[in-house]
């Protein structure tokens, strides 16, 4: 018998895991496949804004998660806040393109 595992975005966005690009993919594309990932990753991203100290890769993460909610110029602010190894995989400016550039990238690979 097969089993099969549940993705858990709640885990994934809240792990202290390392994220870079494909993370970005991960999540836009556990929200793709399953709407109802939406509101859980809009309380999320409110848990998330709540906490005033952060990591880096915290703060990483939280931009992802604002970029990915529409919240543009907040999330550019995040990002541009953070310096992460993952914000040393793109080229130039953090902009509130950054996550999306993330994206097309790694749908061309």
């Amino acid at each position: 018998m097969t089993e099969v595992l549940q993705f858990s975005l709640r885990e994934f966005v809240s792990s202290n895991n390392s994220f870079g690009p494909s993370d970005v993919t991960t999540i836009a594309r556990a929200i793709c496949d399953d709407y109802s990932q939406f509101p859980v990753l809009r309380d999320l991203t409110a848990e998330m804004e709540v906490h005033t100290t952060r990591t880096p890769a915290s703060s990483v993460r939280l931009g992802v998660c604002q970029y990915l909610l529409g919240r543009y110029r907040i999330a550019a602010e995040t990002l541009a806040n953070a310096d992460g190894s993952v914000l040393n995989q793109h080229a130039g400016p953090v902009t509130t393109e950054t996550p999306a550039v993330w994206l097309q990238q790694k749908s061309s690979d």
